[in-house]
């Protein structure tokens, strides 16, 4: 996967993704500062499933793609970096669809 998106005289980096969703788990999460590698559930983060949901909603607002059904259950993600990389592959296809 790369790690830049062209849109012509603009672009999207995976840093900007991960930077935008760290801000949003931030709202959320028990813990001031993390890694990419932290669990987002039981021994990292301590979301909920219903704070998991919301930030998928928060997510798709905010880069106009939606997760797929099975990317909805709490155990899709690993950690904040799994979920990163995922969100930068579907801008990444809906640019190319577009």
């Amino acid at each position: 996967m790369k790690d830049k998106i062209d849109f012509g005289s603009d672009s999207m980096e995976i840093d900007y993704v991960r930077t935008v969703i760290k801000q949003l788990i931030l709202k959320k999460a028990e813990c001031p500062e993390f890694k990419d590698d932290i669990d987002l559930f039981s021994t990292g983060l301590n979301l909920n499933s219903i704070q998991y949901i919301e930030l998928v909603v928060e997510i798709e607002t905010k880069f106009g793609i939606k997760f797929d059904n099975k990317d909805l259950l709490i155990d899709a993600f690993n950690n904040v970096g799994e979920l990163v990389r995922y969100v930068f592959s579907k801008v990444e296809l809906k640019h190319k669809q577009e």
